[in-house]
């Protein structure tokens, strides 16, 4: 129920959806990240890529690649339910030039919440979702229907790597794909060097044990 505060500089060599990741990496770490993928996901395949998108929890335990015991569990089922309902709360503010006047709007909007009876509880079970049109700008032409500059094809199996063996290969599979979209029709490959590679994935560098650094990077690299 606290609401908290997380401001990051939009970077124009990284951009917006970029910065979005990062919020998501320190506010929620690899698990919120993976709820975005999924999330990313549902409006991809079954929104269609329009901008909206009818969530239901069953669809997004598909996308997380959960199997049937786990995804019968009552615990489970809140907590991803708690989870991608936190996601909805997050802001976009837009200040004005001298700082004393900001916008704010819902990186997701919700305009409906679907509830199902669970013995004596009411459960989440399915939203009506609309993505800010900040985040949609550029993903599909609204007149001609045609797929934008940015637009990042992330695989939709994203989400099924599991966060907890692989906490890094999640967001790295939400990043690279931008960076090979600047690169698009120039080359078929992009240049990182090691650091920004490291630093793209969250994994900090440690001077003490350089080799357990690349080791895991190596690791959720080959799990993408």
């Amino acid at each position: 129920g606290r609401s908290i505060q997380l401001t990051l500089a939009l970077d124009s060599a990284r951009g917006f959806h970029h910065a979005i990741v990062e919020t998501l990496r320190q506010w929620q770490g690899p698990e919120g990240i993976r709820h975005w993928a999924a999330m990313q996901r549902l409006f991809s395949v079954e929104g269609g890529r329009s901008g909206s998108v009818r969530w239901t929890l069953e669809a997004h335990l598909d996308a997380l690649g959960y199997e049937d015991r786990r995804r019968r569990d009552p615990e489970v089922r809140r907590r991803v339910a708690n989870q991608v309902e936190t996601l909805t709360k997050l802001e976009l503010a837009v200040y004005a030039v001298d700082g004393k006047l900001r916008a704010r709007q819902p990186l997701v909007a919700v305009t409906t919440k679907y509830d199902a009876l669970r013995g004596s509880e009411w459960a989440l079970e399915g939203m009506e979702l609309r993505v800010n049109e900040w985040i949609y700008r550029g993903v599909r032409d609204p007149e001609t229907g045609e797929i934008g500059s940015y637009w990042f094809p992330a695989p939709i199996e994203l989400a099924q790597i599991d966060h907890g063996k692989y906490p890094y290969a999640i967001a790295l599979g939400l990043i690279l794909p931008m960076r090979w979209r600047w690169d698009l029709g120039k080359r078929d490959f992009c240049v990182l060097k090691g650091h920004s590679l490291l630093s793209t994935a969250g994994i900090k560098y440690s001077s003490h044990d350089p080799g357990r650094t690349w080791k895991t990077l190596e690791r959720n690299l080959q799990e993408l």
